[in-house]
């Protein structure tokens, strides 16, 4: 055995490793996606793909959300008929605001982490993962706003779709600020500047609310028109941000 090991190992010094030509490289490399494109994994159904990113959303997402929405319940818990609804309803469009915010570091973490060179030769692309995210992050923010919206709506006796508009566009707002807000950061330590990005989205609604009336002196058209804007620019943003992150993220990161 010893003598094998001695006439083995002269022969491993000496050999040496021929450097692969680029059209070699590359054509390994694609043989390696189309295994990966044929695994398993990649035939998953969506409600498995959604529970399986579920998984690595922050905890501290949830308890955020959370905490927003307890603060949102206990307001609309004290409503009575001396309440000023003015006050409720610029109070609500701030925690609107605060909620929209909330979910934009989870959707950098790849970006701030430096991940997403890394996450992009993985199973599931970059932009997979991240609209995944979206997704999800999107559907419990809309599903939270309107289940506030209706019970905003039971208690100051306003139609649903009136308090809907009211909360929604503040909301929007904040998620546009945001989504402006990625295009300008780089690489670590991005997230804390979602936090007052969306603290100043959220008092300056307070603020002009409150200021200026903006419940009784803007008819219900106009902030039907704020809505749909609101809506087309934040579909706008989304649009670009993952078409950026399918480009492999460099314009976020660069």
């Amino acid at each position: 055995m010893i003598d094998k090991k001695s006439s083995i190992i002269p022969r491993l010094k000496e050999y040496e490793v021929e450097l692969a030509s680029e059209a070699v490289m590359q054509k390994t490399i694609t043989a390696g996606k189309q295994l990966i494109m044929q695994n398993h994994a990649q035939r998953l159904c969506l409600h498995q793909r959604i529970f399986n990113q579920l998984r690595y959303i922050s905890p501290l997402l949830w308890g955020a959300e959370g905490v927003a929405v307890i603060l949102c319940v206990l307001l609309i818990s004290q409503i009575n008929t001396n309440t000023d609804i003015t006050l409720v309803l610029s109070s609500l469009s701030f925690f609107m605001a605060l909620l929209g915010i909330a979910g934009f570091p989870e959707l950098c973490k790849s970006f701030s982490c430096q991940m997403w060179e890394l996450e992009q030769s993985c199973k599931y692309n970059l932009r997979q993962l991240v609209s995944l995210k979206l997704a999800i992050i999107g559907m419990i923010d809309l599903v939270l706003v309107l289940v506030i919206a209706s019970a905003t709506s039971i208690q100051i006796g306003l139609p649903l779709w009136e308090v809907a508009l009211y909360l929604f566009v503040p909301f929007n707002l904040s998620c546009i600020v945001a989504f402006f807000l990625v295009g300008f950061t780089r690489n670590k330590g991005i997230e804390w500047l979602f936090f007052p990005a969306g603290l100043g989205v959220a008092f300056f609604a307070l603020i002009c609310i409150n200021r200026f009336s903006l419940y009784t002196i803007i008819s219900i058209s106009a902030w039907t028109i704020a809505f749909v804007a609101t809506i087309v620019i934040l579909g706008n943003r989304i649009f670009y941000f993952l078409k950026n992150v399918e480009q492999g993220g460099i314009a976020l990161c660069s």
